[in-house]
């Protein structure tokens, strides 16, 4: 699918009868994401995308889906049925005629699950997003820069598209006023991921 078609498969699923409200509230709140994304791939984008880093004394960006405070259950069942929508969605082959765009999720092998859990605590709060079933071969062996007899295994170029779809769908819901060159932190939450299946055992480790 490309992006146009995507788009269209959105509405196509807003619009038929028989499609679950769930699914209906996923793919309208992934239509946005797809709008803004052709927006930006034209030039012409004036949405403030989250992105994590500095941003200046008292200047926020926000998130294409941020429209204030949202409960961390409810905000964990949100991005759950987006990343399912996109598995779904990732399963349909192109059109004839038509290039299919990559989509990490929606591409990813079926042995590949994904964990969404929240963690709250009295200074703010985390979602924590789980890969299990990634490929061995998805983690590369880097050399240690300063011993070139180590190595040190990190994720591959598919682990890494994989966490960076993941992590538009999480920053659609945030907002980022951190200033990092003073250690000032200000986000609606924070987002960390981690994945197993890099051949040295199963534990999930930080991507």
């Amino acid at each position: 699918m490309n992006l146009t078609s995507k788009i269209d498969a959105c509405v196509a699923l807003i619009d038929h009868p028989k499609t679950s409200e769930e699914e209906r509230e996923a793919a309208r709140r992934l239509l946005v994401r797809l709008q803004a994304r052709a927006e930006r791939d034209g030039q012409n984008s004036t949405t403030s995308v989250g992105t994590p880093g500095y941003h200046g004394p008292g200047r926020r960006a926000y998130g294409s889906k941020y429209t204030g405070y949202i409960p961390s259950a409810e905000l964990t069942k949100l991005i759950r049925a987006d990343i399912a929508l996109l598995r779904k969605l990732g399963r349909q082959p192109a059109n004839p005629g038509e290039v299919k765009v990559p989509e990490p999720i929606g591409d990813a092998p079926a042995s590949v699950r994904f964990s969404v859990k929240k963690e709250d605590y009295s200074l703010g709060r985390s979602i924590h997003i789980t890969i299990t079933g990634v490929p061995a071969d998805w983690w590369i062996d880097q050399p240690d820069p300063y011993d070139q007899s180590m190595k040190w295994r990190v994720a591959g170029p598919q682990l890494t598209a994989l966490k960076e779809a993941l992590q538009e769908i999480t920053w659609a819901y945030n907002y980022d006023g951190s200033d990092l060159t003073t250690d000032y932190h200000d986000r609606n939450f924070s987002d960390w991921y981690r994945a197993d299946g890099h051949g040295e055992s199963d534990y999930p480790r930080d991507i």
